[in-house]
């Protein structure tokens, strides 16, 4: 990662050291896996166990102003799965399911880079060199009905979960990214679809959660615990053989994430859309129709300082789309999982 600033002044051009940054990390993870299943009339059982080993390096080259700084870590861990289904009745319209997991959250790249930089004339963002993968392990039992309908309960123990922290020294706000101790995420949700004849479907998907968190923060011990409510439901319509439309509503409710207390928002949209043979579609979509994807919050736990924020976006717009499907079109299984070159991608920030 390079960043190269220069200032110039009455045509005279100068490295600016303060803000140019070269970065270089690499990393190695090397992975094996055993995978068995056995499946019965009623029961279906999997379980899995992936050893996994991991190796990183990074280097903050120096310049005129600041020294080199490097960083080297190695951890290999255990990830054990298990899942197993009961049919209630033979029909199999009523379905148990109970699943174990544990999984590793890597640190976004960027987020290990130590550079400052500077956001505003009052904030700048910190890389954190010393940011430790977070570790979850979760359990889950759900009951679903005739494939439609379907509830779950779910717990979930995190182990330094990366989250964004705020501190201010001598007037200046720093944004970095930080571990937390610990968290806690209880659950329970419902996703259902409901048919209305032949022209409508509204899908249904509501959650309540509950998280605890507990941490050794820049002011002293920090432990929160807070629920909040999401829910997303989407109506698909059908007008004939070719034409067809679609709302969506998206609604979080207030929730407080470790240092910050978010504001709820919610967001609405619209669209039509029309066949054009067996292969070509036209799309118009409508996003955040009334422009309520408004984020408000506070950040708590600053020194002698309260301090809130305001995020509003220009969400609100509208989307022609137009596709063609070329030879032909292949059934394919879902897949159930990210592989590795996938779950990397999603280190790599928008």
């Amino acid at each position: 990662n390079i960043a190269d600033y220069r200032n110039t002044v009455n045509g005279l051009t100068t490295v600016d050291y303060n803000k140019s940054n070269h970065f270089i990390y690499k990393e190695h993870i090397n992975a094996t896996y055993l995978n068995a299943s056995k499946e019965g009339k009623r029961f279906s059982i999997q379980a899995g166990l992936r050893l996994e080993n991991t190796i990183s390096n990074g280097n903050q080259l120096g310049n005129a102003l600041k020294p080199d700084s490097t960083f080297k870590r190695s951890y290999t861990n255990l990830f054990p799965t298990f899942y197993v289904s009961y049919k209630l009745d033979t029909a199999g319209n009523n379905q148990l399911g109970f699943n174990y997991g544990r999984r590793v959250d890597r640190p976004y790249y960027q987020d290990l880079n130590p550079f400052f930089s500077p956001l505003d004339k009052f904030t700048y963002y910190v890389g954190n060199p010393f940011l430790k993968p977070a570790f979850t392990n979760s359990i889950e039992l759900s009951h679903t009905y005739k494939n439609k309908f379907t509830t779950t309960l779910s717990y979930s123990k995190v182990k330094d979960d990366v989250n964004e922290t705020i501190e201010i020294v001598d007037g200046t706000y720093y944004s970095r990214p930080a571990n937390i101790g610990k968290k806690d995420i209880f659950s329970v949700s419902f996703n259902g679809s409901f048919d209305f004849g032949k022209w409508a479907t509204l899908n249904v998907y509501g959650e309540f959660v509950n998280v605890k968190s507990s941490t050794n923060f820049y002011t002293g011990f920090l432990e929160t615990n807070g629920s909040f409510f999401r829910t997303s439901p989407n109506l698909q319509l059908k007008f004939g053989k070719t034409w067809s439309g679609e709302m969506s509503y998206r609604y979080q409710s207030s929730l407080r994430d470790v240092q910050f207390n978010i504001g709820a928002f919610s967001e609405t949209g619209l669209a039509v859309q029309k066949k054009l043979g067996s292969k070509a579609t036209l799309k118009l979509a409508f996003n955040d129709v009334f422009r309520d994807r408004v984020i408000n919050g506070v950040i708590n736990n600053l020194a002698l300082t309260e301090a809130n924020w305001k995020n509003k976006n220009d969400s609100r717009n509208a989307v022609l789309s137009f596709s063609y499907r070329f030879g032909q079109t292949f059934s394919t299984k879902a897949r159930t999982e990210q592989s590795g070159a996938e779950s990397e991608k999603n280190r790599v920030k928008n």
